[in-house]
């Protein structure tokens, strides 16, 4: 599952000054999903949120985001 590094996500914020609902608008998702993902509401994130925050920051996947194992239940 895809995480968002949240640390990284709400210092880009503050650097260009962006709400979570400017933000959203430009990346391309609800603003409940920024809300979800900076208070670890959320479980993973998808390609669009991906995608979008990928073009909107210029930076690279793994300064962004980072892979964790999936907990299986038996």
């Amino acid at each position: 599952m895809i995480k968002v590094k949240t640390e990284v996500l709400k210092a880009i914020m503050e650097e260009n000054n962006l709400s979570q609902r400017q933000l959203a608008f430009a990346i391309g998702v609800d603003p409940a999903v920024i809300s979800r993902v900076l208070n670890n509401k959320r479980e993973g994130v998808g390609g669009k949120f991906i995608g979008g925050l990928l073009r909107f920051t210029g930076m690279k996947f793994d300064d962004l985001f980072y892979e964790e194992e999936r907990k299986w239940k038996n």
